[in-house]
Order: C-alpha cells, then structure tokens, then sequence
C-alpha cells in the first residue's frame, strides 16, 4: 500500500517518530529494515536527521548495519553531524559507528560537523577506540567518551 509519493505506512510512522509501529514492522520481516521512502532515501537516515533516536535503536535492533551507506555516500554519523545532534551521535557511536569513514567528498564525520560538542565527541571516540586498540582493529565498542576539547579547541 502507497500514497501518490509511492511512500508506505512505514515510512509515515518513521517520519512521525513511531518507534513501536516501526518496530512492528521491521519485526514481521514484511519489510527490509534496509527499506526507502518514496524518493529512494534510506528510511534509517532519515530517522537519524529526523533526530528520532528510539527510531534509529530500532533500525539498530532489527539489524540496519549501523554504517549503512546512502546514495550520497553519507553514512548516519555524517548525518547527525551535520544536523548537530550529539544525542544521535553518540547513540550511533555506542553501537558501533566508525570514525573513520569517508563520505564521497572524502570527509569524516568529524571533518564534516558543524558543531562543535559533536567534533569534540566524534574525536575523543576515535581516540579512545585507537588507545584501546593500537593495531588499528575496529573495536565495537569502547568506553563512553566524554566530551572534552581537542588540543587546538584549549586555551
């Protein structure tokens, strides 16, 4: 079932921030917790600029690959760190995002924020993650950063 923007009930309870309903959803397996709007934008990114974090945990739990690459290349920490929301960055960190990739311009998602708190989280995330793990091994899941000034941000 679609409307004349061909988008589905799904992508209405995302856009309205329906995390049950979604989560009905992606758990009957009727639909791809991969699944686009009318306009061939990832349901799962839009949540993340939406700024819906129990919509995004949802996507999460019903196995959206947390660096999921959409059409512009952006992947969901770009997303939150170009809409400035830290609440999402960090919940996209704790479960997983890397710091590392680049968009198709070649920027991270540190290298593309516009807010401050953000770069500061982003950065510290990343050098937790490569203390703990000096080969440079992806490691899942450090420590939860706290938010400090990078060197060049201190008085």
């Amino acid at each position: 079932m679609q409307d004349f923007c061909q988008h589905t009930p799904l992508v209405y309870a995302v856009k309205e921030g329906h995390a049950d309903v979604v989560d009905v959803f992606l758990r009957s397996k009727r639909v791809s917790p991969k699944a686009r709007d009318g306009y061939k934008e990832l349901l799962f990114h839009e949540a993340v600029e939406a700024g819906k974090c129990d919509v995004v945990q949802v996507f999460l739990d019903n196995g959206v690959p947390v660096d999921l690459k959409g059409g512009d290349g952006k992947r969901a920490l770009h997303l939150a760190a170009d809409t400035r929301n830290l609440e999402m960055a960090r919940l996209l960190l704790e479960n997983g995002a890397s710091t590392k990739i680049k968009d198709s311009i070649g920027y991270t998602a540190s290298q593309s924020s516009r807010d401050e708190e953000v770069t500061m989280l982003i950065r510290n995330w990343a050098d937790q993650a490569a203390s703990s793990d000096p080969q440079g091994k992806r490691v899942s899941r450090p420590p939860k950063a706290a938010v400090a000034a990078p060197p060049e941000y201190v008085a």
